[in-house]
């Protein structure tokens, strides 16, 4: 969609619209830290106004919005600056989501867990419930899949060999 002057009929503005799942494949939703990465990255770039998220509806997945300036930047370059950004930051950070096969059986162990694992170098964010899946977003340069398996075997949580590797 084109935004244009009502005095003089120009194009002041454009707006792209892109997948949401296809530039961060690994965020497991529109909340995720890695989202507000993108957003921060994109926002105050030369000739792009505004980025937002669109929330997913009726199906479709959650889009990136981004509000440019067509004299100051192309829409191709646009694209190409969102996916390039997209893509280093799932390089760097990973995100896991494993069921606990035992070792979570009361919610203050999971609390314990929790804690623990949010003073590992490199993890940035770890919920572990009774109720549900482990979840750890990470940063790949300070630690890794491997050695968050350690840590969760040292503290006697059993992560089975068959859980889901990185999402």
């Amino acid at each position: 969609p084109k935004h244009t002057n009502a005095k003089t009929g120009r194009v002041t503005m454009q707006k792209a619209k892109l997948d949401l799942p296809l530039l961060l494949p690994d965020a497991p939703d529109e909340a995720d830290a890695c989202v507000a990465r993108l957003l921060g990255d994109l926002t105050g770039r030369d000739g792009i106004v505004q980025a937002h998220i669109a929330p997913a509806a009726g199906g479709d997945p959650a889009k990136l919005c981004i509000h440019f300036e067509p004299k100051a930047i192309s829409l191709g370059r646009v694209r190409e600056i969102a996916e390039s950004t997209g893509a280093r930051i799932t390089e760097r950070f990973g995100h896991v989501l494993w069921d606990i096969d035992s070792g979570l059986q009361h919610a203050g162990r999971a609390r314990t867990v929790t804690e623990y694992l949010q003073r590992v170098p490199g993890v940035l964010e770890a919920v572990a419930t009774v109720a549900g899946p482990l979840r750890i977003e990470f940063d790949r340069s300070l630690t890794s899949e491997s050695a968050l398996h350690q840590v969760l075997r040292d503290l006697s949580v059993d992560v089975p060999p068959h859980a889901p590797e990185t999402i």
